[in-house]
């Protein structure tokens, strides 16, 4: 389970069973201006990891060069 929040903790952008279930939340987020969050990730009641995460709406140079 990991929790979507902004980066002082006031504000949860919601709870997903796993990231790849956040990200139309992660995309909507970024196209509305948001530049990071934070992702705490827990297994059961406890907490195993936290994460600063940036999100980018344009595309990665590596991206571009695909094109």
């Amino acid at each position: 389970m990991i929790d979507v929040y902004n980066n002082a903790g006031t504000e949860s952008y919601g709870c997903f069973k796993h990231l790849k279930a956040a990200k139309p939340t992660l995309k909507r987020l970024g196209e509305a201006g948001v530049q990071s969050v934070t992702v705490s990730s827990f297994r059961g009641r406890n907490l195993v990891g936290v994460y600063r995460c940036l999100l980018y709406t344009s595309p990665s140079p590596r991206d571009r060069s695909l094109s």
